[in-house]
């Protein structure tokens, strides 16, 4: 890895510094004080210092923290109280600044930190309503006297590590944009989950569809984005599309658009997403059930989890959080495990208004409807506060209008998004984190909402289940992929009842799996849209199909396992299109198995020739200013094997009339004359970033194996970021490893100790200790208040 870490020692070559760093004391310019950060008595050398016992002089009986030999805090507490305050207190100890920041981001608040060209940012999440809905469901969280109580508690935790710092002891980051952490609050805590929420609920296509609807026609759209999925007959892989196809709205057409609008793409990633997957006793060596999760999510240092145990007077689990919010998101305890990958649901519409001029109404039926409004106030650094007026409808609220233009597409549109309705997380997470079977686990999940989630469970009985969870919108066919009209009265969508959501207990093929595929069947009544990935879903499927006496290390190198099997499903068709049977690259491809290996160089020529098939089969989608992704890669193929003389295939470029296979071979003949590297290794350039996006607090250089459409699915920025696999025997053991380090403190050796690990493969036991003198029997390190 040629990754280089952030060391302070670089910064102190000698004492002719002293000058320098008193003349950078000031701010000027807008630009950060960097003296106060270079100095040495006040900057980051401050923060290798090491303090034995922080909790002591902390007025909080009854908790214990230990730290094993991987950096793991395990959290020991004698009342509920305890055990939470003492999980914000080991929280904030190591990821105080990236929480504090997030609940920044989530809350519109950028610009308090980072200036005047942050203001638009904070504008548009305001616009969108994440601040508004945070402090709808905090209010409805407190209701709950369990959830008041655990984030009172762990908002105590927090502030009590945050009093008793010095400026020389505050995080790096704070010293490097010249601010200081404010008090943690509930809300807060709140604005972390709703944060998530966005980045795994936020993506939707529907202005970008409803342009291309309108630019292809019907026919052409239904072919290239059909509503389907995958289907397996023996062990390929068919597509199928939905038999009661897709709706069109009748009013969509360029009098209801405007013609020549420019889409930006989505501040979201639709390929976040996971596996997850349970099998039974049936198919395990041990006859115990096992359970597998792996998140794929942004790759960031500080890492997106903090792996921890949480002992309570009633329960013991052990898994990893979410800086910023308390309890285990994923995990087990002594009954049970649970893991989660991302609905993928479609729960973001976007209704186009006609409204007055002063923007005091809107139109509904012919009669006016008036708006409500909401005033949003930003302190703006070394600028003037400002406000911005959001006007609210039925539907949600007006994203862009005259007076806010960052985002042009949506001028005179109103959002209804899922995360907007009031819910409590916590409620599930608390549950979950407790509970002791099957029904206390269904019961748990009912709470959460947002963003919608597969809820995968084992437990020591043998039992496995699936559950798709959250709230998920009952439409009507069609509805939500495009633009709607809300001048027209129609019933909003109401929220699927509980009981007719998908999910599967012990079912009889031995287990349960998903990798963000539609949960929904094909016979099902209930149309429900998503952007869901099916290859990937399809290729775990026939794996555990497959499986006999399978063990933990089968479901570590199924995690692992880098085969695209779309490269595998493609690659004899294409080179049967080919007029050559000779050359280095057809050799290196006609005997590949679709592996992305780092060494694989196949990987590299069917990656790029595949692109270049793209390009050149959708040239004309390319060109056009509302385009927004190509069609799916199965989709593609099956219509270059089935409709070969599509017209589509055409390339506008060319007076002749090309065919799929003419495509095929002009993407082949330009592949062979560009100069790739080697090996899928030296293409495949990993970089976890720093949310500063400083190169010095990111980490680049990594190399990893794996694809996007591998089980092993990693980008060059998102992957797996928490593998675990645990087997549920009477004491459930589990394995896994987090992407990163348990600190977000840069100058700390522990801050990406586990990159090198997670390149490789590499898993650790989760050492769920039964008690706290176990735990202190095998720690590196103990925490403990003077009145334990």
């Amino acid at each position: 890895m040629s990754a280089k870490k952030f060391s302070v020692s670089f910064l102190f070559p000698g004492i002719t510094l002293v000058l320098v760093v008193w003349g950078l004391s000031i701010q000027m310019m807008g630009v950060p004080p960097l003296g106060k950060f270079l100095n040495p008595f006040f900057g980051p050398q401050q923060n290798q210092r090491v303090v034995a016992n922080p909790l002591a002089g902390t007025a909080m009986p009854g908790l214990l923290v230990t730290w094993d030999d991987r950096e793991v805090p395990h959290v020991f507490g004698e009342t509920d109280e305890a055990l939470y305050y003492g999980q914000g207190f080991v929280t904030a100890s190591q990821r105080m600044w990236q929480m504090d920041f997030l609940s920044y981001v989530a809350a519109g608040r950028l610009s308090e930190v980072l200036g005047e060209a942050y203001l638009d940012f904070d504008r548009y999440q305001r616009r969108q309503g994440i601040l508004m809905a945070a402090e709808t469901s905090l209010a409805f969280i407190e209701e709950h006297p369990e959830t008041k109580a655990m984030l009172d508690a762990y908002t105590a935790g927090v502030n009590a590590h945050r009093d008793g710092l010095s400026y020389a002891e505050y995080p790096v980051e704070y010293k490097l944009l010249e601010y200081a952490p404010e008090p943690w609050t509930n809300l807060k805590s709140v604005l972390v989950m709703k944060y998530m929420a966005a980045q795994l609920s936020g993506y939707e296509e529907d202005l970008s569809a409803s342009h291309l609807l309108a630019t292809l026609g019907e026919d052409n759209f239904r072919t290239l984005y059909p509503n389907y999925r995958l289907t397996e007959e023996g062990q390929e892989p068919m597509l199928a599309t939905f038999p009661r196809g897709m709706a069109f709205p009748e009013y969509l057409d360029y009098r209801f658009l405007e013609e020549d609008a420019v889409v930006n793409p989505s501040q979201y990633n639709p390929r976040l997403g996971s596996n997850s997957w349970a099998v039974s006793g049936a198919k395990t060596q041990s006859g115990n059930a096992i359970l597998a999760s792996d998140p794929h999510l942004n790759l960031t240092l500080p890492a997106i989890w903090l792996e921890i145990q949480l002992h309570g007077p009633d329960h013991n689990v052990y898994g990893v959080s979410i800086p910023g919010a308390p309890a285990v998101v994923i995990g087990f305890n002594s009954d049970l495990a649970w893991g989660v990958t991302n609905g993928a649901t479609d729960v973001r519409d976007w209704y186009k208004l006609t409204l007055k001029e002063d923007l005091s109404a809107y139109e509904v039926d012919g009669e006016w409807v008036s708006v409500d409004k909401r005033v949003e106030t930003f302190r703006v650094r070394h600028a003037e506060t400002f406000t911005d007026t959001v006007y609210l409808t039925q539907y949600g609220p007006i994203v862009s209008d005259a007076q806010f233009t960052a985002v042009p597409e949506f001028q005179h549109m109103a959002l209804r998004w899922g995360l907007h309705t009031p819910s409590n997380e916590y409620r599930a997470l608390y549950g979950l984190n407790r509970a002791q079977n099957y029904d206390q686990f269904k019961a748990s999940i009912q709470h959460f909402k947002s963003p919608v989630q597969n809820f995968t469970y084992a437990d020591t009985e043998g039992h496995i289940a699936l559950h798709h969870q959250g709230l998920v919108y009952q439409r009507g066919v069609g509805e939500g992929t495009f633009v709607l009209d809300g001048a027209e009265s129609a019933e909003l969508p109401q929220e699927l009842p509980q009981d007719q959501l998908p999910f599967q207990l012990d079912p009889v093929q031995g287990f349960v799996a998903n990798a963000n595929n539609n949960p929904f069947t094909v016979s099902d009544s209930t149309y429900v849209g998503g952007y869901w990935s099916e290859l990937r879903a399809a290729t775990l499927r026939q794996n555990l199909s497959g499986l006999e006496a399978s063990t933990v290390t089968d479901m570590q190198a199924l995690q692992l396992d880098n085969t695209n099997a779309f490269a595998v499903r493609a690659l004899p068709f294409l080179l049967s299109q080919l007029e050559t049977s000779t050359g280095e690259a057809y050799a290196a491809l006609k005997d590949w198995d679709g592996r992305y290996n780092a060494s694989s160089q196949a990987a590299v020529y069917f990656d790029a020739w595949w692109d270049l098939i793209q390009y050149y089969a959708w040239d004309e989608l390319f060109r056009l200013p509302h385009f927004f992704r190509t069609p799916d890669d199965v989709v593609q193929l099956t219509l270059m094997q089935q409709q070969p003389n599509h017209p589509l295939f055409d390339r506008l470029e060319t007076e002749e009339v090309e065919t799929a296979q003419e495509v095929i071979r002009k993407a082949w003949e330009v592949l062979l004359s560009e100069t790739l590297p080697d090996s899928w290794g030296a293409e495949n350039s990993v970089r976890f970033s720093h949310f500063t996006e400083l190169e010095a607090l990111g980490r680049s250089g990594f190399n990893p194996q794996g694809h996007p459409d591998a089980l092993n699915a990693l980008s060059e920025n998102w992957g797996p970021t928490w593998r675990m696999v645990v087997e549920m025997t009477d004491e459930p053991q589990g394995v896994g490893l987090v992407a990163g380090g348990t600190t977000g403190n840069p100058v700390s050796p522990q801050y990406d100790q586990a990159l090198e690990d997670w390149q490789a493969g590499r898993y650790f036991p989760l050492q769920r200790y039964p008690d706290a003198q176990a735990a202190q029997d095998a720690a590196s390190a103990v925490w403990t208040s003077e009145n334990p």
